[in-house]
């Protein structure tokens, strides 16, 4: 799951028409950002709880641009925080980010 930087730029990669981008933002983190394809706005991420993710940044070591889980047409969101060993996964509901579950992040991802 997740997707290129070309991919990205194709139109909508997540729930049907949202894009989501991702960059590296230095050693050990990425940087992302959720844009609505029809109106422009863009929502932030959710914050991981307990974690020190700030809006934009997820700490990942090492930085993976690919390591975000999610899918064209659907609106769950996975983010790993390699701090816990964790994915903690959302739904986008209205606009909003609702916690779902944590679940241990699976060895790839480590």
């Amino acid at each position: 799951m997740g997707s290129s930087a070309y991919e990205e730029r194709r139109g909508p990669n997540f729930g049907g028409h949202y894009v989501l981008v991702q960059w590296g933002c230095g050693s050990s983190c990425m940087e992302a950002a959720l844009i609505d394809a029809n109106t422009g706005s863009v929502l932030r991420l959710p914050q991981i709880p307990g974690g020190e993710q700030h809006g934009f940044d997820i700490p990942i070591e090492p930085p993976d641009l690919s390591a975000l889980r999610f899918r064209t047409n659907s609106r769950l969101l996975g983010v790993p925080f390699i701090g816990d060993s964790f994915t903690y996964y959302y739904v986008l509901e209205h606009g909003r980010w609702r916690f779902l579950s944590k679940l241990p992040t699976p060895d790839e991802q480590q």
